[in-house]
């Protein structure tokens, strides 16, 4: 039996597992592609310097990895739309986007008191190009 003092604590395991060099414990985890679109740019380029470092850092934090994981607070994927796919929440702004296979591409970051009028102007203009509502 092994002890590791860790503070005011003693942890004690039962075995000490030592794999040497050759092995070591990595979750692979898929690196998506962020891509802005010409929208969110110009809505990055809005925000305050320290709201577009907020934003900047939560995407780099939360998407490049794991896009598609939901949270009950800031990533939530949306319902009864195809188009944005998901909504990752920092503080008040919210960004919007959608996650293929490798990449992630955001459509806009909105404030939410206009996130409701943002996302029914992208519908509309979703419905014209053949994309919108969901068949569910």
């Amino acid at each position: 039996m092994t002890a590791t003092k860790c503070g005011s604590c003693e942890l004690r395991t039962s075995r000490t597992l030592d794999f040497g060099a050759e092995y070591s414990y990595n979750i692979a985890r898929m690196r998506y592609e962020i891509v802005l679109s010409p929208a969110a740019i110009e809505d990055l380029r809005s925000l305050k310097a320290h709201r577009r470092a907020a934003v900047r850092d939560a995407i780099e934090t939360h998407l490049r990895h794991e896009a598609r994981t939901e949270s009950r607070s800031s990533m939530k994927r949306l319902r009864g739309i195809s188009h944005p796919q998901f909504r990752l929440r920092v503080d008040e702004p919210r960004v919007y986007y959608d996650v293929s296979e490798n990449t992630v591409e955001i459509l806009g970051i909105v404030f939410k008191s206009e996130a409701e009028a943002w996302l029914e102007r992208l519908e509309k203009e979703s419905e014209t190009s053949g994309t919108g509502r969901s068949q569910e």
